[in-house]
């Protein structure tokens, strides 16, 4: 029951209550009422975001995002299942490395959030001294200033945090 009462109060709730604005001429949440939209109107909402340039930019970043993290994600928490779930190989310490792989996904998005921007933190932050001192790079370079780099930490966090998950689901399976 408590779950039921939760999953109704926090996931099914705001999602039906989100479909159910679309079909209303809604605008902020500053308006207490609102009225449904009726005849052509009724998907005039929806019309709108779809032919949005920046929906689209949106979207294609999403699926990107999703594409490159989820592939490297199973890849990396089947191979992991099938490791620990050898019956042939007895690997001390089983458990604990479990742990270590499951950590990540314990700690919350806030505190990954900062430590990744404090590892690739400009012009001071371990990844560009390490870079530096390995003569890889001149000078400091913004990490998070690029498209393509900010995509590939996110697609990095992503996968990090979420291996550990997928392969304990895979191996309970």
């Amino acid at each position: 029951i408590p779950f039921v009462v939760a999953y109704l109060i926090f996931s099914f709730y705001p999602t039906l209550y989100t479909a159910i604005i679309g079909f209303t001429d809604l605008r902020g949440a500053g308006k207490i009422s609102f009225n449904f939209l009726k005849g052509a109107q009724v998907f005039e909402n929806y019309k709108i975001i779809l032919t949005n340039a920046t929906f689209h930019i949106a979207l294609k970043n999403t699926v990107r995002i999703w594409l490159c993290n989820f592939i490297p994600q199973m890849i990396m928490a089947l191979l992991l299942a099938a490791w620990f779930t050898n019956r042939r190989l007895s690997i001390p310490g089983q458990g604990a490395f479990k742990v270590l792989f499951y950590m990540p996904n314990i700690i919350t998005a806030a505190t990954v959030a900062i430590l990744f921007h404090s590892l690739f933190g400009y012009p001071m932050g371990p990844v560009n001294d390490l870079l530096m001192k390995m003569h890889i790079i001149e000078k400091p370079v913004f990490f998070l200033q690029s498209k393509a780099t900010a995509q590939g930490i996110i697609i990095f966090i992503q996968t990090w945090m979420w291996y550990g998950y997928t392969m304990i689901i895979i191996i309970s399976g």
